[in-house]
């Protein structure tokens, strides 16, 4: 067998033994010979946080022909800085989701929701194995541009079916919220040093670029006065509630994390996607995903013009649709879900502090963002006021700021 690494330096265990168990699980046989195996990365530098992302390409000889099969290996160490991972059991939840809940809810909705999963393994790294969606005709969109209105239309339509699913196994299983209970952002959570340098350093930041923009003076001193207990509110408002409306939420919903395909190869023009990375998963209120998702993934034009009507014409449209098909007692009203959505506005406000500043970075910039930066004061403080100083981040933050202070999230 020829392994081909191509420089890259790819973790041992990643051996012909482990890629007989990834061919297993995707053709549920033992009768193949792996003749080559092919690296290469899977993501740039500072597009994924939590993982090394490799490609591998596998050519086997299977029940007597010969086959190819390209996956995606999310490798996630548990050492240093990314112990908290083991801690919160990212792993655990994320391999859950592949197995049990997310092959339930396509069965219900007979729709494609994630990449199919091949194989999982605990030891000696937390390792998950998937399909390559690219040679599906999916793709990433860009970070640094932010969404338009049409590819937010594919994903709220997208995302209320997969809301709908979750709200309808409550209501069949109420006992199945226990397995997925609380997202990565809680109470519990925050204070923790790897996400403090992201979100407490960035609001910090902020408060610093926000200083020199006329007519944000008010603003700026409410920020100043709720800046020690920021990352408390954060938590709390993170942590579902005993009365709200709950759906099982992505709990991670940017730009990277869903995958569009498009008419053609070349279209910009998506009408479909899925989604990936599903570690956050848990059951709270719709308005963790979608102020998640707004504050985080969309052009400010958009969010600014068209926050509302988006949010009743694609997804809550489609949200009940589903619901009447799927013969749901339970069954929102738009101003149930608005509500919800109001409740939420703080951690959506968070979302934008800490995520959108990554996201809006040069490219450039960013190729060496990871856990272990962010856990480092020093560096993450530099990170961060490089991180709010993007013109994205600065154009939605001025909207952003003056949309909160209306609402009375910083009193």
């Amino acid at each position: 067998m020829i392994i081909q690494k191509n420089g890259l330096t790819i973790p041992e265990y990643l051996d012909k033994d482990f890629f007989r168990k990834v061919l297993k699980g995707a053709f549920q046989t033992n009768e193949f010979m792996i003749e080559k195996i092919n690296f290469t990365m899977g993501s740039g530098g500072g597009e994924n946080y939590c993982s090394f992302i490799y490609r591998a390409v596998i050519d086997a000889i299977i029940n007597g022909n010969s086959r190819h099969l390209t996956v995606i290996i999310k490798s996630m160490p548990t050492d240093g800085e990314r112990q908290v991972f083991e801690e919160i059991q990212l792993h655990r939840k994320e391999t859950d989701m592949y197995f049990t809940m997310l092959p339930k809810m396509e069965e219900l909705l007979n729709t494609k929701l994630s990449p199919k999963c091949y194989y999982v393994q605990d030891e000696p790294i937390q390792t998950i194995v998937l399909e390559d969606l690219e040679l599906l005709g999916y793709r990433l969109a860009d970070r640094q541009v932010g969404l338009d209105e049409e590819h937010c239309a594919v994903i709220l339509k997208k995302l209320a079916s997969f809301h709908a699913a979750g709200l309808y196994y409550v209501e069949k299983n109420p006992s199945i919220i226990k397995n997925y209970s609380s997202g990565i952002f809680n109470k519990n959570t925050v204070h923790l040093k790897v996400f403090e340098g992201v979100f407490a350093d960035n609001f910090n930041a902020l408060i610093k670029v926000a200083d020199g923009w006329p007519g944000y003076e008010k603003i700026v001193q409410k920020l100043k006065n709720i800046q020690g207990d920021f990352l408390r509110r954060f938590g709390e408002n993170a942590d579902p509630a005993p009365n709200e409306l709950k759906v099982l939420n992505h709990g991670d919903l940017w730009v990277n994390n869903f995958m569009f395909r498009y008419n053609t190869e070349f279209s910009k023009h998506p009408n479909d996607l899925v989604f990936i990375d599903f570690q956050g998963s848990f059951f709270s209120s719709p308005g963790i995903d979608l102020n998640y998702f707004l504050n985080t993934s969309v052009q400010v034009d958009v969010l600014q013009n068209r926050r509302n009507f988006m949010l009743k014409e694609y997804y809550y449209k489609s949200l009940v649709q589903i619901l009447k098909n799927l013969r749901s007692e339970n069954i929102p009203t738009f101003d149930d879900i608005l509500a919800e959505v109001r409740r939420k506005e703080f951690y959506g406000f968070c979302a934008a502090v800490g995520v959108l500043a990554l996201i809006g970075m040069d490219k450039e910039a960013s190729k060496d963002n990871s856990i272990e930066c962010f856990a480092d004061k020093d560096l993450a403080e530099k990170k961060c006021l490089t991180a709010c100083s993007s013109k994205r981040y600065q154009e939605t933050m001025r909207y952003l700021l003056k949309r909160n202070d209306q609402l009375g999230l910083f009193d």
